[in-house]
């Protein structure tokens, strides 16, 4: 997700090094990861009062479009460049193992809880998701995400994955083009400072640009065609371009700071607003797109960039909240639990043969935690630091 398909940035792993401590890792990001996986988990689960949980994976898209791009912008200033294979090797590293360790897992378990025709069905999903145009596939079916209780893959969850990667597929290379034109040249001519504001005022023309048009692309397709709107890359661009300005915004354009926990707490009310509001019949994503995005945004904006839990927030501040330990701990397993929780659910209605009340999809949902963590701790975190694959950045594409 990062959509849980957007894992979180890891000091250690995944950011290089930079002087731009403002940047730096943030512990309310972890806390406002396990709000939208929350909200995802209660809407898949029918959990009563959570009928608008789909919004989380909006919540997502912003988080990675803030993260991935303060990591390149900080890349692209602490080095004058980016490079796109290292990029691209630190994502598949962290992205994929657990990928594909679920969709090796759903493979075999279609074997035993499926029927035929429904098997072959679900193996054409797996290929979809482990080449990212799963989101095409289920385009091309007319899925109502929103409806998807009526007989559902157990990898339809995989279309934000497939989102995100198809984001970042033309991101990271139109960010490295924008630095080589802008930045580099500027080093090159000894004005360095110069070459930064116009590398900044660049990247935030091309992010309102593409975010205005897709913007208007998911106005015009949510009355059009709500399986294209929802689940379609370019109608969720916007998303992610909310984030990246966030990530570009110089310090002295957050505001004063007196004002950022009311803007914190407004966010957060606006996301959980949406969460207990919205529903399968409110026309998504559309308008109604605004408002947990903005509430997204709100939070990201609001927060202070502390580098330990619960440094400099004040009580009354959400970061307090949102970075204690547990909402923290939550968020670290979001990617992995995004995964994993889907395909147990599914696969279980298709074993009992009718649809699970939602005090067994609850705690269906709780029990996926442990396939969950195991992936995290004996599959992702060796692979993500294992010194052969992390050494060349071949090695994490060979992975791929």
């Amino acid at each position: 997700m990062s959509s849980p398909a957007v894992p979180a940035t890891s000091r250690k792993a995944d950011a290089p090094p930079t002087a731009d401590s403002r940047r730096a890792f943030r512990p309310d990001i972890e806390g406002l990861r396990a709000l939208a996986l929350l909200a995802v988990l209660g809407f898949h689960a029918d959990i009563p009062g959570m009928t608008g949980g789909y919004v989380g994976v909006d919540v997502f898209f912003v988080i990675s479009g803030y993260l991935i791009t303060g990591l390149l912008l900080r890349e692209a200033l602490g080095t004058g460049r980016i490079r796109l294979a290292e990029f691209y090797s630190r994502r598949a590293r962290r992205l994929l193992p657990s990928a594909g360790l679920v969709l090796a897992a759903v493979s075999v378990a279609a074997v035993f809880l499926v029927g035929p025709l429904s098997r072959t069905d679900i193996y054409h999903d797996v290929l979809a998701a482990a080449l990212s145009v799963s989101n095409w596939r289920f385009i091309g079916e007319q899925t109502d995400y929103l409806a998807a209780g009526r007989d559902p893959s157990p990898l339809l969850h995989f279309w934000s994955l497939a989102v995100e990667e198809q984001f970042y597929l033309v991101w990271a290379p139109l960010f490295a083009l924008l630095v080589r034109l802008f930045l580099r040249a500027g080093n090159r001519r000894g004005d360095g400072d110069a070459a930064r504001r116009r590398l900044r005022a660049a990247l935030a023309v091309v992010v309102v640009g593409a975010g205005a048009v897709s913007l208007l692309l998911c106005l015009r397709w949510s009355h059009d065609s709500v399986s294209l709107a929802y689940l379609g890359t370019p109608s969720r661009v916007w998303q992610f371009g909310a984030g990246a300005l966030l990530a570009m915004l110089p310090a002295r354009l957050l505001g004063p700071a007196r004002l950022r926990p009311l803007l914190g707490w407004a966010g957060l009310a606006a996301v959980v607003l949406t969460t207990v509001r919205y529903n399968s019949g409110t026309p998504y994503p559309g308008s109604a797109a605004l408002l947990p995005t903005l509430g997204a945004a709100a939070v990201i904006l609001g927060g202070s960039p502390s580098g330990e839990p619960g440094a400099g927030y004040p009580w009354y501040h959400p970061g307090r909240l949102l970075s204690a330990r547990a909402p923290r701990a939550v968020g670290r397993l979001s990617y992995n639990l995004y995964l994993w929780h889907w395909p147990v659910l599914v696969l279980a209605d298709d074993w009992t043969g009718r649809t699970l009340p939602w005090p067994v999809k609850a705690a269906l949902t709780l029990a996926a935690v442990l396939p969950a963590y195991a992936a995290m701790r004996w599959v992702e975190r060796p692979l993500r630091s294992s010194r052969v694959v992390t050494e060349l950045p071949r090695r994490g594409l060979s992975l791929a």
